[in-house]
């Protein structure tokens, strides 16, 4: 657990007496409206997680508010957000949470291109015109290394993250417990990386995440897919009838389960399970 070293802080309309400013609830004026004048918080942990806060961090809940500062030569406030790490600022109220309100200039602010959706991008015209795009790196709960710089969050909301000073490389922990929860509830987070299409690094990357993140092209060494399963299906071939029966399941919507066979609330789509079918040749082997 990181030490709870950042300064605590009271509210001026609040003041308390000296040497209690650690242990001093708040009612704070600055609201979730972004009215002029106002900091924007945004959600960063709920209790037992641990926030990380490149600005102003408050932990608790409604008006009861305490105001954590990083400490002194940092920029980030990194803790976890719990009573016996801060205190039990709202006691019984089991909503507490740590949010964050993020000053304009870190992180960075992404650009309109920053923000376009990696499903939305025309990857390989952008590739063809060397142009660095988005591509999918990792999963949340997962780590992504990248050569350039990382964003984490989903659709339209992102945060980036910038290599160090006099780094190329950076390795990012793509979880809610080391970066902030941007996107409350959307368990689709996850981080892309800025990726040049005429560097080492892309070329080394995994064909098949080049492909989801529309930076690959399988139609012309393809070797299996549910349009191909079908196909060979209606041959009227016995394989063909005996291949489309295992995998009809993953390809078609008019397949129909067994009556014991319900999917669960995190089952994939339909449409997830044809992309996992389909089986290409690497341009790289195709000579092999």
């Amino acid at each position: 657990r990181p030490a709870p070293s950042p300064k605590a802080q009271q509210s001026p309309a609040e003041s308390a007496p000296a040497g209690n400013a650690s242990s001093a609830a708040l009612a704070s004026p600055e609201g979730a409206g972004g009215a002029a004048g106002q900091k924007i918080w945004h959600h960063c942990a709920g209790q037992g997680d641990r926030c990380v806060c490149p600005g102003t961090m408050r932990w608790g809940i409604k008006e009861n508010w305490l105001k954590v500062t990083p400490p002194k030569g940092k920029a980030v406030v990194d803790m976890e957000c719990s009573i016996s790490n801060l205190e039990d600022i709202a006691p019984g109220d089991i909503g507490k949470h740590c949010e964050c309100s993020v000053p304009p200039i870190m992180p960075k602010l992404p650009s309109e291109e920053d923000l376009m959706p990696v499903e939305k991008q025309n990857a390989t015209q952008r590739i063809a015109e060397g142009k660095p795009f988005w591509m999918f790196c990792a999963s949340q709960w997962q780590e992504c290394t990248c050569e350039g710089k990382v964003r984490w969050g989903n659709k339209r909301t992102w945060m980036v993250i910038e290599p160090e000073l006099g780094q190329k490389r950076i390795t990012v922990k793509c979880s809610i417990k080391d970066l902030p929860d941007n996107v409350p509830g959307d368990e689709g987070k996850h981080c892309e990386c800025w990726m040049s299409p005429n560097s080492a690094f892309f070329q080394r990357s995994n064909p098949g995440i080049r492909l989801i993140s529309g930076a690959g092209d399988t139609q012309e060494n393809s070797v299996l897919s549910c349009e191909s399963l079908e196909a060979d299906a209606r041959s009227g071939t016995d394989c063909g009838a005996q291949m489309w029966s295992a995998s009809e399941a993953f390809c078609s919507e008019a397949w129909t389960p067994q009556a014991n066979a319900n999917a669960g609330a995190r089952a994939m789509t339909l449409e997830s399970m044809r992309q996992l079918m389909r089986v290409w040749v690497e341009p790289r082997f195709r000579g092999n």
